[in-house]
């Protein structure tokens, strides 16, 4: 985060100074040796007996790592400097394990849609799918691969922002203990919620943010556009960031400070899902299919198995489709990198996957702005797309009166 919240502010640190490389890549790698230093003291493993490595990412970190400072790939035609899996003695790299040892990539697919992501398909089985399907991951860059029909595969990625990962909200952090992970808001206004390792609140990670604002909605404590409306409950107070809906009294928190959603919170939120939602809808056009089509789709990301589907159908960030359709595949990024790690065949695999995906870069898909700001509505501009989720809404709103 100090280097940039997205992969174009740490690109351009990169090429402020001779040094800024060297000092990001030193961060790279100084946690990948933190990550290494945790596992072997858990498992009682050796250093030195660590001789094979596998680092899945997105491309400009990979790149990161490799000392490549990414500045052409930033720029159109957006060229990666580098696609295929990469293997380099580990102690070229000063990643402290066997000095003879490797550290391999799994393969990119394009500049913004990294190994990550064919990790994710490993993960998810997506690739050997037989009906349309897509994959959704979802953080600061959000990447979308679908599966048509037919069988061909496309892919691209959209700068969702840091929101959904808890940060730059206010009260926003990672989905870590002390975490509200889930929320519910009653008739009377009053919050109800769960905290990761349950202990008193600290603050609220993207899940719990995202049932926030959905059940804002459902109690019409926001409109359609998202502005909080004062008056509409007595958690709703007016404070220097202007409007805010509290969550959790300071009394009630472990800081003693209040936790609560701002105006600028929900509009970060807006932004965030619009851009995701969009990029899944441009791309399935393209592909010349509806999201309905869809039998499966699969939801990857570190807070992918927090999210609530109806909540994320209800601001508009997933389609509105069964949500028996969904499944939740977890850190798929470091499932993939460990099939690939212990499978020579899986390594195969990964190439294959790649090779066969076809990226669709959404700046020069004409419709995807405005496509954009239609999304930044809750749920939507065309409520038509979101039909069976304001039904449901509806329905709790009957229960209500």
């Amino acid at each position: 985060i100090r280097f940039g919240e997205d992969v174009i502010s740490r690109v351009n640190y990169a090429r402020g100074d001779r040094s800024n490389l060297k000092d990001l890549r030193k961060a790279v790698v100084d946690t990948i040796n933190e990550l290494l230093k945790s596992l072997t003291r858990k498992t009682g493993v050796k250093k030195d007996r660590i001789y094979d490595a596998v680092c899945a990412g997105n491309t400009t970190m990979l790149s990161f790592l490799m000392g490549n400072d990414c500045y052409h790939g930033s720029r159109a035609p957006y060229p990666p400097p580098f696609t295929s899996s990469v293997k380099i003695k580990a102690r070229d790299l000063g990643i402290e394990m066997n000095p003879r040892g490797y550290v391999r990539t799994v393969p990119s697919m394009s500049m913004y849609v990294g190994g990550d992501i064919v990790a994710d398909m490993l993960a998810s089985g997506l690739h050997e799918c037989e009906c349309a399907a897509a994959l959704v991951d979802l953080g600061t860059n959000g990447e979308i691969v679908i599966r048509t029909s037919e069988g061909e595969f496309l892919a691209t990625s959209c700068a969702a922002g840091p929101a959904l990962e808890g940060y730059g909200v206010r009260d926003g952090m990672r989905a870590v203990k002390g975490a509200i992970e889930s929320m519910v808001i009653d008739e009377s206004g009053k919050s109800y919620y769960k905290v990761i390792g349950n202990t008193k609140p600290e603050g609220i990670c993207g899940s719990g943010i995202i049932e926030a604002i959905a059940w804002m909605r459902i109690r019409g404590i926001i409109d359609k556009t998202g502005k909080i409306i004062e008056n509409s409950s007595e958690r709703v107070k007016r404070g220097y960031e202007g409007l805010k809906f509290v969550i959790v009294p300071a009394s009630e928190s472990a800081t003693g400070k209040e936790i609560a959603i701002t105006q600028k919170d929900i509009r970060e939120i807006q932004l965030a899902k619009a851009a995701i939602y969009a990029a899944l809808l441009t791309l399935t056009r393209v592909a010349g299919m509806r999201l309905t089509d869809f039998e499966k789709i699969f939801i990857a990301g570190a807070f992918g198995n927090y999210l609530n589907i109806f909540s994320a159908q209800v601001i508009g960030m997933l389609p509105d489709i069964p949500q028996e359709r969904f499944s939740f595949i977890g850190n798929g990024s470091v499932i993939g990198a460990s099939m690939m790690l212990l499978s020579k065949e899986v390594k195969e695999k990964a190439q294959s996957i790649a090779k066969m995906v076809k990226t669709v870069e959404l700046n020069v898909i004409k419709d995807f702005q405005s496509e954009f700001i239609k999304a930044t509505y809750i749920p939507h501009t065309n409520e038509e797309l979101f039909k069976n989720t304001l039904e449901k809404i509806n329905s709790l709103r009957i229960r209500k009166q």
